[in-house]
């Protein structure tokens, strides 16, 4: 099959042989998230004029499918302050060598156009959209904050899921992983984690965030876990004290990972706020803490504060009764405050400025997404 199930790792430090077996163990680490390196399946290697390694290495994993995964993994990760990984299959050295030294044009074809999938962006009002999943419908909406209405582009009604490699579902005390391509349980045996009540996949890659809550009246801690799949290693976790509800953000590049944890104080009476911020790409996965008070959170309040981080002031104040998720639209201009299914009323969703201005309310029956 050819060299599709090797690697070769570039941008590796120049090191004398006394260093080899540590500086091992470090690759080994990152790159067995992919698979089980095989047997002899390391090779570094060294100048004979120096005695020093020439800064790359071979790694051969089982299957093409595992290297591809370690590439995935590899690619870009920051070894340390001064190397960054380059990571390529050991084919497609072969196939760029093959590349004719003779340019010649290619075929031109006659152009047929096709349907312009960004014809959104050339809208003459410069709007944005957004989409909304509300019982069996799923609908997309221009952002009309001029008119203060949403207005309806697209409609389709389906029964959804990710268009990925894997996906997965949440059972008692498990964690189930299929690969979409064979609808098949990844290793015949699901991922068993007690008591956990959350999870969501990074975006980028096949990497699992789980939450677990405190038991045991609180004997044993909550706990947010980031663990690699198909291997299901768990790459970080977290221990968190005194919760009373976490919530789970992706980064839309799958670099960082915000776990919004809100905890009692000692009074019980109180909650008080925390980001934990998981950098997922950088070594050993470090996590910062960004703490806020919270006035007036109690209940279903639904209290709004909308804060400027770069002059560490409150801008504006609002109210969204029962509200349940908060999301920032891409561009940082809007904010949308939303009630979802987890209450039986006031489903549906509020459009705010930046700034904290209610610009217009949608009320939803079944509301999702």
């Amino acid at each position: 099959m050819g060299y599709a199930n090797t690697i070769v790792v570039d941008n590796l430090p120049v090191i004398p042989p006394e260093k080899f077996e540590k500086r091992w163990s470090v690759i080994r680490k990152i790159f067995s998230h992919a698979g089980v390196i095989k047997e002899g399946g390391f090779w570094m290697p060294v100048n004979p004029d120096t005695n020093m390694t020439s800064g790359y290495c071979f790694i051969e994993y089982n299957t093409p499918q595992e290297a591809a995964l370690a590439k995935e993994i590899g690619n870009g990760r920051k070894l340390d302050k001064s190397h960054v990984l380059v990571v390529n299959i050991f084919d497609d050295f072969e196939r760029y060598m093959k590349v004719p030294d003779e340019w010649t044009p290619a075929e031109t074809k006659p152009y047929t156009p096709g349907e312009n999938l960004q014809k959104w962006i050339t809208d003459e009002k410069a709007r944005d959209q957004f989409v909304i999943c509300a019982g069996t419908y799923t609908e997309v909406y221009w952002n009309d904050a001029r008119q203060l209405v949403p207005e309806l582009a697209y409609q389709k009604r389906w029964g959804g899921g990710r268009d990925d490699k894997y996906f997965a579902r949440l059972g008692k005390n498990i964690i189930s992983v299929y690969e979409t391509d064979t609808f098949s349980l990844i290793d015949k045996k699901s991922l068993k984690v007690e008591s956990a009540v959350d999870f969501c996949w990074s975006p980028t890659d096949p990497i699992i965030a789980l939450f677990v809550p405190e038991m045991g009246g609180g004997n044993q801690p909550a706990r947010v876990c980031l663990v690699h799949i198909p291997g299901k290693e768990e790459l970080r976790q977290k221990n968190l004290f005194s919760v009373s509800d976490c919530k789970m953000y992706w980064q839309n590049k799958g670099e960082y990972l915000a776990v919004q944890v809100d905890r009692y104080t000692k009074s019980k009476k109180t909650t008080c706020t925390s980001f934990e911020l998981f950098r997922i790409k950088e070594r050993d996965i470090p996590i910062e803490v960004l703490e806020l008070d919270n006035k007036n959170a109690k209940g279903f309040s639904g209290k709004l504060e909308f804060y400027n981080v770069d002059e560490l002031e409150t801008m504006a104040r609002g109210d969204h009764f029962m509200v349940s998720d908060i999301i920032w639209d891409s561009t940082g201009r809007y904010v949308a405050t939303v009630v979802t299914l987890v209450y039986e009323m006031e489903n549906g969703f509020y459009i705010w400025s930046l700034n904290g201005k209610l610009l217009y309310k949608v009320l939803k029956d079944h509301f999702f997404q």
